[in-house]
C-alpha cells in the first residue's frame, strides 16, 4: 500500500511540474507581449515606406529593373494596381515610347523592350521614438512625423530647417539665416557619410550601353586629335580608360559628353517628371576614378565647372597634389591648396575624386580630403581669386542676371579628365551629382474640406510660390515658453516627386493653429482675424477725413492690387448693388486685402503718434518697450517691426481686428507632430516568394543599412 501511495505522489508531483511549466511559458509570452508594446510605444517602432519621396535611398513600392542596355540595376516607382504600367515595363507594349517608361539613370536607355524586372514592396524602417526628448533634432536627420495636412498619415522626410531659422532654397541648395545674422549662409552636410549617402550616380563608365556606338552620349570623348591617339577607350570593353603617352607627353584630356538631360534633377525612380531646363542645371558634382600609374612621372587631372568657374585637381604618382581654380577668360590658374600623399607605386591603384558641393571644392585621395578650397568671408572682394567665388548674394545675382538675359539659361557644367607625364590606367570612372531641391509653385488650391480653411484664410492659392523657395524664404517660429509649438522644415530627397513642406496647402484641423489670447504667435493676419464690414467702413471713414489718420496711412501704403480689392470688397459688402458676388470671389478679394495688410506689417513703419492721437487710438502697454527703442534711435528687428505694426493696427481699429495670433506656419512640421528619427532599414524592399511574384515579402538582407 505504501508503494501505491508513493507512486501516486510521484504522479501528482509530475503533473504539478507540467502545470508550472505551462504557467511559466504563458507568463513569459505575456511579458514578451507587454515588453513589445512598451518598446513600440516608448522606444522604437517600425514603419513601412509607401512612396518614393526619399528615393533612391529609401524606397516605396517599386519595380527593380536591370537595364537591358548596360546591366545597371535601379528602382522604378510603382503604385500597386497600376497594371498597365507593369505590363509596359515588362515589355508587353514593346516599341512604345512613353514619357512614363523607365529610363536608366546612368546610360539613359529608355526601357520599352523586355528585360529583367522584379516587383518589390516598400522599405521597412526602425524609428527611435522620444529620441528628441533627450537631444535636439539636427539638420539632415531623416525623420518620421504626422503629416500636418492629415494627421492620420505618417510621412518620412529629411529635416532641413530648425526653429528660429529662415530657410531659402536657391539653385538646389539650402540656405539658412538666424535672427541677428546679416545674410544667408549655405547649409552644408555636417558629416562625410551624410554627403556620401546623398550622391546620385549621373554616369558610371562600368556600365556601357551595348546598343550605342563608342562615341554616342553619355560617354568620355577625347578633346583634339592628340588625345584621340593617346587615350585607349576600348580596354575591357570601354570600362577602363588607358593613357599611352610617354614621359615627355603633354596633357591630353577626355571630356564627358552627356545627352542634354544628364545634369537635370532626373531620377531613375520617377516617371514623366519635368524639370526647368533653363534653371535646374546641377553643378554640385563629384568626379571619381581609380588611378593606376604605370610610370613614375605619371600625373592625372580632374576638372569640374560651375557657371563660369573652373575647378581643377591634380595628383602625381610622386604623391604631389594640387587644387586650382580660374574663371572663364583667365589665362592662369590660381592655386588654392597643395598637399603630399604617399608615393604611388606603378600598378598600385588609389581612389581619387574631385567634389564640388555646398560652396566647397575638395580633392579626395583614398577617402581622405587632402586639399580644400578656402571659404569666402563677408568682406571678401568679389574678384578675389584666392577664395571660393560664390556666396548667397553673388549666386542670386548671377541667377537673376541669367533670368533677365532670357536666353541660354544656366550653363551646362563640364567634367574632364587629363593625363600627362607617362602611362596610366583609370578604372571605375564615375560622375555623381548632389541632391537638388527644386523651387516649384504651389500645385493646388487649399482643400475644399475643413483642412483647407486655414490656408484659404491666408489667401493661399495654386500657382503662388512654394514655401521656402528662391525669393520666398520661410520663417520657422521658435517658442521658448512652449517648445512643442516649435516649427521645422522638411524636404524629400526625391525633390521633383516629393510632396513636402514646399507644397503644403492644407492644415489638419487637429493642429494647434491659433493662440486666441494673442500672447504668442505670428503677427501676420489672415481673413478670420478681421470683421470685414466694420473694418471697411472704418477705413473709408478715416480715409475720407481731412486730418492724418491710421486709415489714411494704411490706404496710402497698400499695394495697388490690395487697394483695388478694398474698393471691390467695400462695394460688395457695404453698398446696395444688383451685382452678385459669390462666396468664392469674396474669399479671393479678402485674401488680396490680407496679403496687402501683411505686406504693410513687414515692410513699413506704420505707426505715427500724431495720426493715432488724432484718431483717439493708443498703443497697448506691450508696445511701450518697442516705442522706447524707436524713440532712442534704435532699429527694430523684422519680427519686432511686424509685432509693432500689428499692435498699431489693433489699437487703431479696435475689435475690428482680433488679437488672435497664428501659432502654425503652413509648410512646417510642429514639434508635437515629430514621431522620431529613422535609424535603420531592417527589412529592405523584399523578394517575392517563388511562384508568387506579386508578394515581395522576403527581406533583401544584403541591403539592410543605417539611414544617413
Amino acid at each position: 500500500m505504501a508503494i501505491v501511495v508513493g507512486s501516486m505522489s510521484k504522479v501528482g508531483s509530475k503533473a504539478q511540474q507540467e502545470l508550472a511549466s505551462i504557467r511559466d511559458t504563458i507568463e513569459s509570452i505575456w511579458v514578451a507581449i507587454v515588453l513589445a508594446f512598451v518598446l513600440r510605444a516608448f522606444v522604437v517602432e517600425a514603419f513601412v515606406i509607401p512612396t518614393g519621396s526619399m528615393a533612391p535611398r529609401l524606397l516605396g513600392e517599386h519595380l527593380n529593373i536591370q537595364c537591358p542596355a548596360c546591366g545597371y540595376e535601379y528602382a522604378f516607382g510603382w503604385s500597386a494596381g497600376d497594371e498597365e504600367q507593369f505590363r509596359r515595363v515588362n515589355g508587353r507594349s514593346a516599341g512604345r515610347r512613353s514619357s512614363s517608361a523607365p529610363v536608366c539613370p546612368t546610360c539613359r536607355h529608355r526601357s520599352t523592350d523586355e528585360h529583367r524586372v522584379r516587383l518589390s514592396g516598400g522599405d521597412r524602417v526602425l524609428v527611435m521614438k522620444y529620441l528628441y526628448r533627450f537631444r535636439k533634432p539636427e539638420p539632415w536627420d531623416v525623420v518620421v512625423f504626422k503629416n500636418p495636412q492629415d494627421n492620420r498619415q505618417n510621412y518620412i522626410k529629411r529635416l532641413i530647417g530648425l526653429p528660429g531659422e529662415q530657410i531659402e532654397v536657391v539653385h538646389g541648395n539650402v540656405f539658412v539665416r538666424r535672427d541677428g545674422e546679416a545674410d544667408f549662409r549655405i547649409r552644408r552636410k555636417p558629416k562625410r557619410n551624410v554627403q556620401e549617402a546623398m550622391w546620385h550616380v549621373l554616369f558610371d563608365n562600368d556600365y556601357r550601353n551595348r546598343y550605342r556606338d563608342a562615341d554616342s552620349p553619355p560617354v568620355w570623348k577625347p578633346i583634339g586629335e592628340t588625345a584621340r591617339l593617346l587615350w585607349n577607350r576600348s580596354v575591357q570593353g570601354g570600362r577602363r580608360l588607358r593613357f599611352d603617352g610617354s614621359a615627355g607627353a603633354g596633357e591630353a584630356q577626355l571630356a564627358f559628353d552627356g545627352d542634354g538631360e544628364a545634369f537635370l534633377p532626373r531620377y531613375g525612380y520617377n516617371a514623366g517628371v519635368e524639370a526647368d531646363q533653363a534653371v535646374d542645371v546641377i553643378s554640385d558634382l563629384k568626379l571619381a576614378v581609380t588611378y593606376f600609374p604605370r610610370a613614375p612621372g605619371s600625373r592625372i587631372s580632374l576638372l569640374l565647372t560651375s557657371f563660369d568657374y573652373q575647378f581643377r585637381a591634380e595628383l602625381g604618382a610622386d604623391g604631389t597634389a594640387r587644387l586650382l581654380h580660374r574663371r572663364d577668360g583667365d589665362a592662369d590658374w590660381t592655386t588654392w591648396d597643395e598637399a603630399s600623399v604617399s608615393l604611388l607605386a606603378p600598378g598600385r591603384g588609389c581612389e581619387v575624386a574631385l567634389s564640388h558641393v555646398d560652396f566647397r571644392v575638395t580633392l579626395w585621395v583614398d577617402g581622405k580630403a587632402v586639399a580644400v578650397s578656402p571659404g569666402r568671408s563677408p568682406g571678401d572682394r568679389e574678384d578675389d581669386r584666392t577664395k571660393y567665388p560664390l556666396d548667397y548674394r553673388l549666386l542670386k545675382r548671377k541667377l537673376e542676371a541669367i533670368a533677365r538675359a532670357g536666353a541660354g539659361g544656366v550653363p551646362i557644367p563640364a567634367a574632364r579628365i587629363g593625363a600627362s607625364g607617362g602611362g596610366c590606367e583609370l578604372a571605375h570612372v564615375r560622375l555623381f551629382r548632389d541632391v537638388y531641391y527644386t523651387s516649384p509653385p504651389l500645385p493646388r488650391d487649399p482643400a475644399a474640406a475643413p483642412e483647407g480653411d486655414f490656408a484659404r484664410a491666408l489667401g493661399v492659392a495654386r500657382g503662388q510660390p512654394g514655401w521656402g523657395v528662391m525669393g520666398h524664404p520661410i520663417k520657422l517660429a521658435e517658442y521658448p515658453d512652449n517648445p512643442d509649438l516649435n516649427q521645422y522644415f522638411v524636404l524629400g530627397d526625391n525633390s521633383p516627386s516629393s510632396l513636402d513642406g514646399r507644397l503644403w496647402t492644407s492644415a489638419a484641423v487637429t493642429l494647434r493653429l491659433y493662440d486666441e489670447s494673442g500672447a504668442a504667435g505670428d503677427p501676420m493676419l489672415d481673413t478670420t482675424m478681421v470683421r470685414w464690414g466694420p473694418l471697411l467702413a472704418e477705413l473709408r471713414r478715416q480715409a475720407a477725413a481731412e486730418a492724418d489718420s491710421p486709415g489714411k496711412r494704411v490706404m496710402a501704403a497698400l499695394p495697388a492690387d490690395a487697394k483695388a480689392a478694398v474698393g471691390d470688397l467695400s462695394e460688395a459688402l457695404l453698398e446696395t448693388t444688383d451685382t452678385y458676388v459669390s462666396e468664392y470671389d469674396l474669399g479671393r478679394l479678402k485674401g488680396r486685402v490680407v496679403r496687402g495688410l501683411n505686406h504693410l506689417l513687414g515692410a513699413a513703419e506704420l505707426y505715427s503718434a500724431d495720426a493715432w492721437r488724432a484718431a483717439g487710438a493708443k498703443l497697448p502697454a506691450e508696445a511701450e518697450a518697442l516705442t522706447r527703442i524707436r524713440a532712442e534711435g534704435g532699429k527694430l528687428s523684422a519680427d519686432q517691426q511686424r509685432q509693432y505694426n500689428r499692435m498699431a493696427l489693433e489699437s487703431a481699429f479696435g475689435d475690428r481686428i482680433s488679437r488672435r495670433r497664428r501659432t502654425y506656419q503652413l509648410g512646417t512640421v510642429p514639434r508635437y507632430s515629430l514621431i522620431g528619427k529613422a535609424i535603420f532599414v531592417y527589412w529592405p524592399a523584399g523578394f517575392p516568394i517563388p511562384g508568387l511574384p506579386n508578394l515581395p515579402i522576403i527581406p533583401n538582407v544584403g541591403r539592410m543599412r543605417l539611414i544617413r
